[in-house]
């Protein structure tokens, strides 16, 4: 299982190798959009191994959604004669994005910013007793803040997209549960 990261005009693409056949994947891609919330449209195409996917992603304080055309495929690098043993390649290539920074998070992490300021200023002024009196203030500031917002920040995109789409393959392998069906077909 490796990722690569390719950029192209300004289009970043994931692929995946993942381990199983295209339809296995199809399965895949299907409960992990599930699981993820994102909305999967096989389209007119499925038969082609290319459908779309609306990815609901963040990315620090920001988040938003991408819209781009997945396509599953047979891995042209993998030669294996058995169909147990196929490996298949996911590739998401983002075509629009939308994204919008969370002001909550924005507002909490300005207000940590001044308090962490006043806690670096005050030494620099003491004739200000004022300052060193609201100084522990000012680092209980910093400290809400890194509590609150950057101990929890996380990034969600299409990297992990595609690892939930590997492993959702991998359990329905181990279980033996695999869903039979026509590539990117729903229900």
């Amino acid at each position: 299982m490796t990722t690569h990261q390719i950029s192209s005009d300004q289009t970043e693409i994931r692929r995946q190798e993942v381990d199983g056949p295209p339809a296995e994947v199809w399965a895949a891609v299907r409960r992990a959009a599930d699981a993820w919330g994102a909305e999967w449209q096989p389209g007119s195409l499925h038969r082609a191994g290319i459908g779309r996917l609306r990815l609901p992603v963040t990315a620090g304080i920001r988040f938003g959604v991408l819209d781009g055309e997945l396509r599953v495929a047979p891995d042209p690098g993998a030669s294996s004669e058995s169909s147990e043993d196929l490996c298949s390649e996911v590739t998401y290539r983002p075509e629009s994005s939308l994204y919008f920074v969370n002001t909550k998070i924005l507002v909490i992490l300005v207000i940590a910013a001044l308090g962490g300021l006043l806690v670096v200023i005050w030494p620099f002024f003491p004739q200000h007793r004022a300052l060193a009196q609201v100084a522990p203030l000012g680092a209980v500031l910093a400290l809400v803040g890194w509590f609150l917002v950057i101990s929890r920040l996380e990034n969600r995109g299409p990297r992990e997209f595609l690892e939930l789409v590997a492993l959702e393959t991998e359990s329905a392998a181990a279980s033996g549960s695999a869903e039979e069906g026509e590539p990117g077909q729903l229900g």
